[in-house]
């Protein structure tokens, strides 16, 4: 019983020395003071990081000089803090360990203040927190969530029926020249292709052609020639797929 009350008197000089010692942020109101340093360095250690088999609490180490009754502590933060703000040292010795702390406490938060890593709330400042000052500054975008489009044009569907209508009128077929460098492509169409501006193909990271499209005038075709079309459009995308 002694014993308790000799450690309540301990901590009661203690509280005397902490009077009058804070930090007062005036743009948010925010109070940091010794009696609520320690739940803050530990709220703060909390919220980092948690990886498998680390301990991320806040390590108190005490100590005090040879036949003192005075006592220091010295706070280390885990390893994801930067090393220079992770180990920080009471300012004064203090008659008991949990003044030592408070002390070593508050020294630790407001280096971690001015470090950069607690905002002006004394709260821990982490990466989204950046995200939502940029989402909640920026204009709300009055855009509908969905918006009609026109369909997706397929040409490959209208050439399809032109070629049945080319078995009975070879005339309607057309010829279309592509030019990559010195090798020419005959395209045979049963529509009129339309202007495609020149274009380059990349073979692979060293090897590139540039593609020139040419609508020739001359119209109509023999069945044999559309025949050989076919053929060679098959030998194409066999070798293809």
């Amino acid at each position: 019983m002694r014993d308790l009350q000799h450690i309540f008197q301990i901590e009661a000089a203690d509280e005397k020395l902490e009077e009058g010692r804070f930090l007062l942020i005036e743009s948010t109101g925010a109070r940091l003071e010794l009696d609520n340093a320690v739940a803050h360095l530990h709220h703060f250690c909390a919220i980092l990081t948690v990886t498998e088999f680390v301990d991320s609490r806040p390590e108190f180490v005490y100590s005090s000089d040879l036949g003192s009754k005075y006592v220091q502590a010295r706070v280390i933060l885990p390893l994801s803090v930067p090393e220079t703000l992770r180990v920080h040292k009471s300012r004064g010795s203090w008659l008991s360990e949990k003044g030592a702390a408070k002390d070593a406490a508050f020294e630790a938060y407001v280096a971690l203040y001015k470090g950069g890593l607690v905002n002006d709330n004394l709260l821990p400042l982490m990466v989204h927190d950046e995200v939502i000052d940029e989402l909640t500054s920026k204009p709300v975008d009055t855009q509908a969530s969905l918006l009609q489009v026109k369909e997706r044009l397929d040409p490959w569907l209208e050439i399809a029926r032109a070629w049945k209508e080319a078995e009975n009128n070879p005339n309607i077929v057309r010829t279309s020249i592509m030019s990559l460098d010195d090798l020419e492509i005959e395209l045979c169409l049963p529509i009129e292709p339309p202007t495609i501006p020149p274009l380059k193909l990349y073979w692979d990271s060293k090897t590139e052609f540039s593609v020139e499209f040419t609508n020739d005038t001359k119209t109509g075709t023999s069945k044999a020639q559309i025949s050989q079309a076919l053929n060679d459009t098959y030998l194409l995308l066999s070798g293809v797929f």
